[in-house]
C-alpha cells in the first residue's frame, strides 16, 4: 500500500459587521490633536478647519480561519510575519437613489481602532484584545492579539493592511462581543466553526456638507433626504506559514459571475435621514403678570382661547408674544437659523396702557440680543378691530416711549448658537393695565401680532462678501451660527429690518377672521369671534365682579371648627355664605 500524503490549505474569511452605535448628525473635527481622526482625509476642507458636517456610523471587521462545513482541520494557518490585506469600498452612498458620493460627498475614514466593550462597540464579531472587553476580562469573547493595523484611504477606498497577530488555537474567542454567537467549546479544536484571530473597528462620517459648503439637499433639491450607504469587504491577500498566497475569500462578497453572493458577510449598511421641515409658529396672548409661567392665560383656561374677562380698572393684566422654531440649526447648519426675528403687537390704547413703572420680561435666547420699542399711529388716532388687522409697520412712529402707544415691536438679532438644541424659544411679557373707565365694560378688546424673521438668505450679496471677507472663508455655507452671531451684533448698519423677508414671514392676518362685534359689543352667542390663538386674543370687560365664599358657622371657643368628630354625635354643620360685589367705576364692595 503507497503511503497517503495529506496536504493543507489556507482558507481565510473576513466578517464585516455595522456597528449598534446610533449614527449622530453632527460636526466632525479631523484637526482635533486629542483624537486620532485622519485629518489628511479631510484635507478638502481646510476652509472649514477640517471640520466635516455629516453622519458618522461604525463598522467592525474580524479575520478568521474558515473552512467549508464544520470544522477548520487541515486549514494552513496564515503567517503574522507578512501583511494580511483587503480593501474596504465606501462608494456606495446614495440619497434617493443618485450618487452622492460621484458628486463631492466622498465618505471619509474618521477614527479607527480597538473594538472596545461600550457605547460604539460592534456585535457579531470578537473584542480586539482584552484591554478592550472591558474592566473584568471575557477570554471567550475577544482575541488573544489581533496585531498591527495601518488603514490608509484613497479616494473612496480604505486600503488595510495587519501584522503580527496571534495565531494560536486554543486562545481563539469561543463568542463574539455580545455573546450570542458560538464558534467553539474551547476543548475540541477540530470542532472550531470560525477560527477568528484578529479584529478591528472604523468610523466613516458621511458627508451632509461637502467641501464647498453645499448640502445634500441644495444638490439634490429636496428639503428632506434617506441617504443609504452600503460597505463592502474585498481584494484579500494572505500569506500562509508556507508561503501559499489566497486571495479567495471562503464566503466571498460576489459569485464567479460578479453578482452578490447571497450569502456574503462582506458587506454591511445604513440609512440616514434628515427633514429640514422645521415648524413656524408664534402666539400673542393676554396673560396674568402675577404667574410665573408666562403663558398662563389671564383668566384659568382662556391662555389659548377667546374669552379671557377682566374688570375695568384691572391692574394685574400683561400680554406675552412668544415665536417658536423647530428643527433649527441641526449641527451647526445655519442656512435656517434667524438672524432677525421681529415681533409687532397692537392693541386698543382706549382701553389698555402699558405699565410703565415694571420691567419687560425677556426670554432671550443664546446667541442673541433684543430691543424692544413702541408703536405710535401717525393718525394720532387708537386702533380698531379692523385696522389691527390691516396695519403696517410703515403706518407707525416708532419710539422710545411707551406713553399712549398703539403697540410694541420686539425685535430680535443674531444667531441660535446652542447646538444643543433644534428648538428656538423666544418669549416676550409686557406688563398693562386696563383703564378704569366704567363706559369700557360689556366691550370686547383685541390683541394682534405679526411675526417676520430673516436668514442668511436674505443677506444681500454685498454683505455676504463682507461675512466672508470678515471671518476669511470663501463660501458662505461655511460660515458657522457663532459667526453669525458675532457678525450681526458687530454689524449694526446691516439693518436686517428693512430686508424683503421673502423666506420665512409669519404674517397670520391673512387668515385669521376679524371677528364681527358690533360697536366692539361682545355677542354671547355669535360663532365668529373666534381667532387663530397664534395671531389674535381678545379681552372681554366687565363692570364688575363677584366673589361668594361659604364659611362653615359653628364655633368652639370662639373659633371656626374646620372638623367634626361623629362619635361625639356631631353629625351635622351650619354655614354662611359671604358674598361681595365690587364695582369697577368707583372701587365701591357691598
Amino acid at each position: 500500500m503507497q503511503p497517503v500524503t495529506v496536504t493543507s490549505a489556507p482558507m481565510y474569511n473576513i466578517v464585516l459587521k455595522k456597528g449598534n452605535f446610533q449614527n449622530t448628525f453632527n460636526i466632525y473635527d479631523f484637526g482635533a490633536k486629542d483624537k486620532t481622526a485622519y485629518k489628511e482625509n479631510a484635507a478638502a476642507y481646510k476652509d472649514s478647519d477640517y471640520k466635516v458636517t455629516g453622519f458618522r456610523q461604525v463598522f467592525g471587521f474580524a479575520l478568521e480561519i474558515k473552512k467549508p462545513g464544520n470544522g477548520i482541520k487541515g486549514v494552513e494557518l496564515p503567517d503574522p510575519s507578512q501583511y494580511f490585506t483587503f480593501d474596504i469600498n465606501l462608494s456606495d452612498y446614495k440619497v434617493n437613489g443618485e450618487s452622492a458620493n460621484d458628486t463631492g460627498f466622498v465618505p471619509l475614514l474618521y477614527y479607527c481602532g480597538a473594538n472596545n466593550a461600550g457605547g460604539a462597540q460592534v456585535n457579531g464579531i470578537p473584542f480586539t484584545d482584552s484591554s478592550a472587553s472591558g474592566k473584568t476580562p471575557q477570554p471567550e469573547k475577544y482575541c488573544d492579539n489581533s496585531g498591527e493595523y495601518t488603514i490608509t484611504q484613497e479616494g473612496s477606498t480604505l486600503h488595510v493592511k495587519v501584522k503580527n497577530y496571534s495565531v494560536d488555537y486554543k486562545k481563539f474567542p469561543q463568542k463574539d462581543a455580545y455573546g450570542n454567537i458560538s464558534y467553539w467549546d474551547g476543548k475540541q479544536v477540530e470542532m472550531m466553526k470560525d477560527g477568528f484571530f484578529s479584529s478591528y473597528q472604523f468610523q466613516v462620517v458621511y458627508p451632509y456638507k461637502n467641501a464647498n459648503g453645499d448640502t445634500l439637499m441644495s444638490q439634490f433639491g429636496v428639503d428632506q433626504i434617506s441617504a443609504n450607504a452600503s460597505v463592502t469587504v474585498n481584494n484579500m491577500h494572505a500569506v500562509s506559514e508556507t508561503n501559499t498566497t489566497s486571495d479567495q475569500e471562503t464566503i466571498p462578497l460576489y459569485n464567479s459571475d460578479g453578482t452578490l453572493y447571497e450569502n456574503t458577510d462582506n458587506k454591511a449598511s445604513e440609512t440616514f435621514t434628515k427633514n429640514n421641515k422645521g415648524t413656524r409658529d408664534h402666539a400673542i396672548i393676554y396673560s396674568n403678570r402675577d404667574s410665573a409661567n408666562w403663558n398662563n392665560g389671564y383668566t384659568d383656561g382662556s391662555g389659548n382661547k377667546d374669552d379671557d374677562i377682566a374688570t375695568v380698572g384691572a391692574k394685574d393684566l400683561a400680554f406675552t408674544a412668544t415665536y417658536s422654531q423647530t428643527n433649527v440649526g441641526e449641527a451647526d447648519e445655519s442656512s435656517q437659523v434667524p438672524l432677525g426675528i421681529e415681533q409687532m403687537v397692537l392693541f386698543d390704547r382706549n382701553a389698555i396702557e402699558l405699565k410703565k413703572d415694571m420691567n419687560v420680561n425677556l426670554s432671550n435666547k443664546e446667541g442673541y440680543e433684543a430691543e424692544y420699542l413702541y408703536l405710535h399711529h401717525k393718525d394720532g388716532q387708537g386702533l380698531t378691530a379692523e385696522s389691527m388687522r390691516s396695519a403696517q409697520l410703515s403706518d407707525f412712529n416708532i419710539t422710545d416711549d411707551s406713553t399712549d402707544c398703539d403697540g410694541v415691536v420686539v425685535r430680535y438679532r443674531g444667531c441660535y448658537t446652542n447646538k444643543e438644541s433644534t428648538n428656538l424659544n423666544q418669549m416676550t411679557r409686557f406688563f398693562c393695565n386696563v383703564k378704569p373707565n366704567y363706559d369700557l365694560s360689556d366691550h370686547v378688546y383685541m390683541i394682534t401680532a405679526v411675526t417676520n424673521t430673516w436668514d442668511a438668505r436674505d443677506l444681500t450679496d454685498e454683505e455676504k462678501a463682507q461675512i466672508l471677507a470678515d471671518t476669511h472663508k470663501t463660501s458662505i455655507n461655511n460660515i458657522t451660527r457663532a459667526e453669525y452671531s458675532k457678525w450681526i451684533k458687530d454689524h449694526p448698519e446691516v439693518n436686517l429690518f428693512d430686508h424683503a423677508h421673502t423666506q420665512a414671514a409669519i404674517d397670520h392676518r391673512d387668515y385669521y377672521t376679524v371677528p364681527e362685534y358690533v360697536n366692539k359689543k361682545y355677542n354671547p352667542d355669535s360663532t365668529t369671534h373666534k381667532f387663530s390663538r397664534n395671531s389674535a386674543d381678545a379681552l372681554y370687560l366687565v363692570p364688575y365682579t363677584v366673589s361668594i365664599q361659604k364659611k362653615v358657622a359653628q364655633k368652639e371657643n370662639d373659633k371656626i371648627k374646620t372638623s367634626y368628630n361623629v362619635s361625639k354625635k356631631e353629625r351635622y354643620v351650619d354655614y354662611v355664605v359671604a358674598s361681595q360685589i365690587t364695582f369697577a367705576n368707583n372701587g365701591n364692595t357691598r
